[in-house]
């Protein structure tokens, strides 16, 4: 699921069980209208449907903090893998807070996950760069190159227009001969 998902469902369930706890407050709290007890005990009824709806709600907010703390950890690792030639992985994981074993996994997801380009050296411990400069396509040329100046496009017809096979010029003619068909026509242009 994404991190979002997880937002949505937590405040949603937190609404159910918000809505449970303000049943169950108001059985307990609104004197009954007649001598019966049986509103009174069904309060420990709703008191169960509040839990219900309150401890996955509570997983789930907990879940969308731990995924958004990693994303935010991902995108710190990216800049810092994107900064420089090459960086040592005890300087990131000083700069995250993370062990170097938590860094080496978080380098390369951020490299798997295309916001990083480069590898780790696992002999130096450290990150190196493939390319510096920002990701995406590689940009065309920045000063236009000139045509070449040359005779003008032959207009020599090389296929019938009526089969698809080869013409083939004939002789003494202005005209093109089908060696499949057989139709003469003239050039086009």
């Amino acid at each position: 699921m994404k991190p979002t998902s997880h937002l949505v469902l937590g405040i949603l369930l937190l609404l159910g069980a918000s809505f449970w706890a303000l049943v169950m407050l108001a059985v307990l709290t609104v004197p009954p209208v007649d001598d019966s007890s049986s509103v009174s005990s069904s309060a420990p009824l709703f008191a169960v449907c509040t839990a219900a709806f309150a401890v996955p709600a509570i997983i789930s907010l907990y879940t969308y903090s731990t995924a958004l703390r990693r994303l935010r950890d991902l995108e710190i690792v990216a800049v810092l893998l994107r900064s420089g030639p090459e960086i040592r992985l005890k300087d990131v994981a000083a700069h995250i807070g993370k062990s170097v074993e938590e860094t080496d996994l978080l380098v390369s997801r951020a490299v798997s996950e295309g916001l990083a380009r480069g590898f780790v050296d696992h002999d130096e411990k450290k990150f190196v760069a493939a390319a510096i400069g920002p990701i995406g396509p590689p940009r065309g040329p920045t000063t236009p190159i000139p045509a070449t100046p040359g005779p003008p496009a032959s207009t020599e017809m090389r296929f019938c227009r009526i089969c698809g096979g080869r013409v083939e010029p004939v002789p003494g003619q202005a005209a093109y001969r089908c060696t499949r068909c057989g139709n003469l026509q003239a050039p086009e242009g």
